[in-house]
């Protein structure tokens, strides 16, 4: 009878009854374990066996874990992201690393629309039951200008990035875009410019790219120079896309109007960071993804992708660039 040991690495949910009840009507006798960040000394205990680990995107998963893995069929992240995971030693292992793309590009869209409605008219710096504020104009310091006169720049126009120009067009929004993949059939109404172009020519520029080597630091001193005087940064993706240091000195500077983070370079953050004293920084704590119906699916699309894996099937989420186009051969049936 087969018995997969399922390893789920965990700190973030309160409980794993949802992995467990999907997991269990397909596997009722699977060997199911739970495992905080720390994990090293259940790697040696068991995890090593593990036929399957369901991580969230907060675990750091280097080579030590991966290259310590007996015969792992694959590891599927609760989570968009995947820079925490060595993913060059899993595909030199042959092992899938699968995330959960789109899962939640309705909800960071949303995010981001708020952000920029909010930059232009904060509700919140308006409520009078909360201030002694002037009555009508005068209680507005700065006239800003309606949503349908600005242009949003996205770096980084892929699932997320797609749907957040969807949602700005429909505010009327000039919409620009920076992507080296995309194709401008594939954005249609949307203009695609390099990155100095798109800075310079934007009210609010949105981030929407991974965290690579190369993007790490790419808005940094020169880019915050380029971007227009008195513009709103975004951003929705990894903390380490920004300088933050620099992008404190434009705010304090007064050279930028404002910035919307909810991501920084270290999380949880020590508030080391002078972002964190920077002026018109906004800063919420990582939640832009979240919603009922977001994590619902990231949960159920998280799980089913570690069982395919079992069953000797390649994800679409599959990360791994060299095992995209191929097959995994080791059906669940040889478990033993």
């Amino acid at each position: 009878m087969n018995r997969p040991l399922i390893w789920i690495i965990d700190e973030e949910w309160p409980d794993h009854d949802t992995e467990i009840e999907i997991v269990r009507a397909a596997f009722p006798f699977a060997d199911i374990r739970e495992s905080g960040y720390d994990w090293h000394a259940d790697l040696a205990g068991f995890g090593h066996r593990a036929d399957v680990i369901i991580a969230q995107v907060y675990a750091e998963l280097p080579a030590q874990l991966i290259n310590s893995l007996d015969h792992c069929r694959g590891i599927a992240l609760m989570g968009g992201g995947f820079d925490r995971v060595d993913v060059s030693a899993a595909t030199q292992r042959g092992i899938p690393i699968c995330n959960v793309q789109g899962y939640c590009a309705e909800d960071i869209a949303d995010y981001v629309i708020q952000a920029v409605l909010h930059s232009l008219k904060p509700l919140d710096a308006l409520d009078a039951t909360q201030r002694r504020l002037p009555w009508g104009l005068p209680a507005i310091p700065e006239l800003r200008p309606r949503p349908s006169s600005c242009t949003l720049h996205i770096v980084g126009c892929g699932r997320i990035g797609a749907v957040v120009a969807r949602k700005a067009e429909a505010l009327g929004m000039c919409v620009t875009a920076t992507d080296t993949a995309a194709r401008a059939s594939e954005l249609p109404g949307i203009e695609l410019v390099d990155l100095q172009a798109g800075l310079a020519g934007a009210d609010f520029v949105s981030l929407h790219c991974p965290l690579t080597p190369s993007t790490t630091g790419l808005i940094s001193s020169p880019e915050l120079r380029t971007m227009r005087p008195g513009a709103v940064l975004i951003n929705t993706a990894r903390g380490a896309l920004i300088d933050e240091a620099a992008l404190a000195q434009a705010l304090n500077s007064g050279r930028l109007a404002g910035a919307v983070l909810d991501v920084v370079c270290n999380e949880p953050p020590d508030r080391s960071s002078p972002i964190f004293g920077a002026r018109n920084a906004l800063i919420t704590p990582h939640i832009s993804y979240a919603s009922s119906d977001s994590l619902a699916e990231l949960r159920r699309r998280a799980v089913n992708n570690a069982l395919a894996m079992l069953d000797g099937r390649l994800p679409s989420d599959c990360v791994n660039p060299s095992l995209v186009d191929t097959q995994l051969v080791r059906p669940i049936g040889v478990l033993q």
